[in-house]
């Protein structure tokens, strides 16, 4: 049976199904990093209260940084659909 796509209802091909469970894959691997080392950073080094206190500007600088830098990576715009 062929699978369609709900967005567009167009089939889906097995590259794109296999591409598309990879890149989740993907997704879900870092997902997990960053929540060990989230974790282990405010277990071990106060960092959600030295977050908290940091106040509005310190943290709105470090978020468009972040995403600032999410931007620089290649195809970043493709990998979101």
């Amino acid at each position: 049976m062929t699978r369609m796509d709900n967005a567009t209802g167009l089939p889906l091909s097995e590259g794109v199904i296999s591409c598309t469970t990879s890149s989740h894959d993907q997704l879900c691997s870092l997902q997990q990093d960053l929540l060990k080392f989230a974790s282990e950073k405010c277990a071990t080094d106060f960092f959600e209260e030295k977050w908290r206190s940091a106040g509005d500007e310190v943290r709105a600088k470090h978020y468009f940084e972040a995403m600032s830098r999410a931007c620089e990576i290649p195809d970043m715009e493709d990998q979101r659909g």
